[in-house]
């Protein structure tokens, strides 16, 4: 059939045989030994082995800077932002405005530049989503007249 995408359904795969799957992405682009550790960390991710990914990153960042390779750096920062999303929203923050400041003086386009703004929005909209409940918490616990809205700031 002409025109039709097929997509086979994605099997979880071990650590190892995403590591030379990222290996084997490095020989065909002839990529640094940092972007390899990027690709493998992002390979686990995706597999959700969360506990698994932030290895991979932290070396790809420790290389990339070592390089001064600023955009790498902020791909590095940016995976990590993701796993800390999982367990330390304020961390991913952190992580991912730090992403920023390394790429401040590239271009828009630029992978690294382009990674932080989107992961920060999404760990941005994960301190509101526990703030409203911190705020529904409060609220709760306000007696309110009945019919009446509760709110405990503004």
């Amino acid at each position: 059939m002409s025109g039709v995408c097929a997509l086979r359904p994605w099997t979880p795969q071990p650590p190892g045989e995403l590591l030379e799957l990222a290996e084997e992405a490095q020989r065909r682009r002839r990529s640094t030994p940092a972007r390899t550790l990027h690709d493998h960390g992002y390979l686990v991710f995706w597999a959700s082995r969360y506990d698994l990914a932030q290895r991979p990153f932290e070396q790809a960042l420790t290389l990339a800077e070592e390089q001064g390779d600023a955009s790498l750096q902020a791909l590095a920062l940016a995976g990590l932002g993701r796993v800390a999303i999982n367990t330390d929203v304020p961390e991913a923050v952190r992580l991912l405005r730090r992403a920023q400041a390394a790429t401040q003086d590239l271009d828009d386009a630029d992978p690294g530049r382009s990674s932080a703004p989107h992961v920060l929005g999404m760990a941005l909209q994960g301190l509101r989503i526990v703030a409203d409940r911190v705020d529904r918490h409060r609220c709760a616990a306000v007696p309110c007249a009945p019919g009446m809205l509760c709110r405990t700031s503004m």
